[in-house]
């Protein structure tokens, strides 16, 4: 989870990377499809503003190559 934004006064957001496992067997590399969710956690220095649903979500597709890396 990385926040790409932050703020103290109205909440933050927040990007989550799903990062799935990959066998590459005898291949150098292989294709991969995950996801990545944008996280807007919703809040007010007002309390009669934080009510109801703080948080919501959007989901984004994402595809890519893997690839064996040598240390």
């Amino acid at each position: 989870m990385y926040s790409i934004r932050h703020t103290v006064d109205i909440g933050n957001t927040l990007f989550t990377l799903i990062i799935p496992r990959v066998n590459l067997g005898n291949s150098q590399s292989a294709t991969v499809e995950t996801k990545g969710i944008t996280t807007t956690n919703r809040f007010s220095v007002i309390p009669k503003f934080n009510q109801g649903q703080t948080q919501t979500y959007t989901i984004i597709n994402l595809t890519g190559t893997a690839q064996a890396v040598a240390f």
